[in-house]
């Protein structure tokens, strides 16, 4: 195996999975209310974000927790969702739905976890889920598939793009 040269485009290598997360336009979840999934992401599943704002808070939309579910009308009510203390924070905390799609490889079931372990180490600092970070993730116990995300949509603070590893082994 070798290391591939820095230089090298990763969309080239064919080493990376890819993916594409298409962020919804992030709304306001009131207290004591289910959330209103927006109706194009209704009966479906992937990644979500509850993002902050607060009158003393230095940075504005500030991503404070990265979720995923099989399904975003089960997992956004007040019932469900175990971090409801964030909702009922001062402020306004708005939720913005991620939909995942594969590109040339079919979905299986670890590759959310995969891609959520990977969307909170990228901005590990402000979140209020930090849960397993001991080391990198892939480094520990569960391997993680290299992989190549793009964020499109309302994306917040998030990368446009996210390669990880930065590096892939070639054989």
């Amino acid at each position: 195996m070798k290391i591939i040269k820095l230089w090298n485009d990763p969309d080239l290598t064919g080493l990376y999975k890819k993916a594409t997360i298409e962020w919804s336009r992030p709304k306001i979840w009131r207290p004591d209310n289910d959330f209103d999934v927006p109706s194009d992401y209704r009966g479906y599943g992937g990644i979500y974000m509850l993002i902050r704002n607060h009158r003393k808070q230095k940075i504005s939309n500030i991503i404070t927790y990265i979720g995923k579910t099989g399904n975003f009308e089960n997992r956004l009510t007040t019932q469900h969702h175990k971090y409801d203390a964030l909702i009922k924070k001062a402020g306004d905390t708005k939720v913005s739905c991620g939909y995942i799609t594969y590109q040339n490889i079919k979905e299986k079931d670890g590759y959310i976890n995969e891609i959520e372990t990977i969307m909170i180490f990228c901005i590990w600092n402000y979140l209020e889920n930090k849960h397993g970070f001991g080391n990198l993730p892939g480094f520990g116990s569960k391997p993680i598939s290299p992989w190549i995300i793009d964020n499109i949509g309302f994306k917040g603070k998030l990368p446009r793009r996210i390669f990880y590893p930065a590096f892939a082994m070639q054989s």
